[in-house]
């Protein structure tokens, strides 16, 4: 149920909260990022989370998965949907919860 909530919640780019999270990290990775950079980014984020190896490994297959990520689009609401989606994964990880 909690773990439904956090990842619901932060998978909403709508969101006030959310949308300032979004910000930071598009500012963090100069919009333009590597999936790689867009994970870092949203992990630190999210509160400085630390997650093993095979952990980060899904979320970069995942943020892979999502395509470019080019924040400097005029229409970015696709791209900040990406960082939201990982955003929901991130939260949806045993580091996370348990953090």
């Amino acid at each position: 149920e909690r773990v439904n909530f956090a990842s619901r919640e932060l998978g909403n780019p709508l969101k006030p909260g959310v949308q300032k999270i979004i910000e930071r990290i598009i500012d963090d990775v100069n919009f333009t990022g590597s999936p790689s950079q867009i994970v870092d980014s949203c992990l630190a984020e999210m509160g400085r989370v630390e997650v093993d190896h095979s952990t980060r490994e899904v979320l970069l297959d995942f943020a892979s998965s999502l395509g470019k990520f080019d924040l400097s689009l005029e229409d970015s609401n696709r791209e900040r949907k990406k960082i939201a989606d990982t955003m929901s994964m991130i939260a949806s990880t045993r580091e996370y919860q348990l953090a």
